[in-house]
């Protein structure tokens, strides 16, 4: 997501013809797609590379250990930052890299036994997707770091996009063991 100004939406390059549906519309299926509103079918159905411009608000753990995760991670620090997003789809999913003011944090989303997965650094987060009036919502199935399975209880994720006075929004929580927060964040996009 890039700073406010910024054209919300670009198409970059031109999409396959014959390649496959976008991710979230293989995972979704097109009916729960479809129930979504429109500038959150927006941001999931294109199948070219894509900009988007907003805000977030990041608010960061304060445990010692929540400090230590989020350096390994390269979290952005706690402050309103302007944000910006790109898409970018792929033969295996996307990529989305996200700018919260001048700190990057990428990942790689694809879709694997009906979830999809998050790749951030060592981190795989496998999530079940669900629309649920009017609000797509993400549900941590299963977890990896560096390839060794960890169990769901050791990382709460919630996550969730829906429109909100006409405005794309989303808010995404991550807690640690024992309810730390690790980070949280929530804003805006422009999509139009």
């Amino acid at each position: 997501m890039g700073a406010s100004g910024t054209a919300p939406e670009r198409a970059t390059a031109a999409p396959a013809a014959d390649g496959p549906a976008p991710l979230f519309q293989r995972l979704l299926g097109e009916r729960a797609l479809a129930a979504l509103p429109a500038r959150v079918q927006r941001i999931h159905r294109a199948d070219r590379s894509r900009d988007y411009a907003g805000q977030a608000q990041v608010t960061r753990g304060t445990t010692r250990f929540s400090r230590l995760c989020g350096r390994l991670l390269r979290l952005p620090p706690d402050v309103l930052h302007p944000l910006s997003v790109r898409i970018v789809p792929g033969a295996t999913g996307e990529r989305w890299t996200r700018r919260f003011g001048p700190h990057r944090l990428a990942s790689a989303l694809s879709a694997r036994g009906g979830c999809l997965v998050e790749r951030i650094g060592p981190v795989a987060l496998a999530f079940r997707l669900a629309v649920r009036e009017g609000t797509l919502q993400w549900a941590l199935e299963r977890v990896r770091v560096a390839g060794v399975p960890v169990p769901c209880a050791l990382l709460d994720v919630n996550a969730r996009e829906y429109v909100h006075a006409g405005r794309y929004r989303f808010e995404v929580t991550v807690r640690l063991p024992r309810g730390a927060l690790l980070i949280a964040y929530a804003g805006w996009l422009d999509v139009d």
